[in-house]
């Protein structure tokens, strides 16, 4: 039997650095908006971690469009199963991934976007550390 204290991640853990607020990666991504190029690739390699979270919620606002659903169901399902299914970083067809999207609008649709994540990052706070520990 292998001793516990060996090779096993410590429940009670405080990371080394803080973690950077949401809001902050919106603000890099506005700044990344300047480059000529912008594609949702670009976007979600930039996201880090919170690809799934960011994804969902700018998938879901295109929805709001008549018949976009029908482009914008499918694509939350398979983020969704993705999630599901544990996986840390998120697949999508390279046909979307690679969709030449207008500086100009990503730039306006985060700055738009960012001050509203500012104002809900006042009430939420970050979760307990050790739940993120694996078993």
């Amino acid at each position: 039997m292998t001793n516990k204290s060996e090779g096993a991640p410590r429940l009670f853990t405080v990371p080394a650095k803080p973690r950077t607020r949401t809001s902050d990666v919106l603000l890099t991504l506005i700044e990344f908006t300047n480059h000529p190029k912008v594609t949702l690739r670009s976007l979600t390699e930039r996201f880090g971690d919170r690809t799934f979270g960011m994804l969902l919620v700018l998938v879901a606002i295109f929805s709001v469009i008549p018949f976009v659903s029908l482009i914008v169901g499918p694509l939350i399902t398979l983020l969704g199963l993705q999630m599901a299914v544990g996986l840390t970083k998120t697949w999508l067809p390279r046909s979307v991934l690679d969709w030449q999207l207008s500086p100009e609008g990503v730039r306006t649709a985060l700055c738009v976007f960012e001050p509203r994540v500012r104002a809900i990052e006042r009430y939420v706070r970050p979760r307990w550390q050790f739940t993120e520990a694996s078993f």
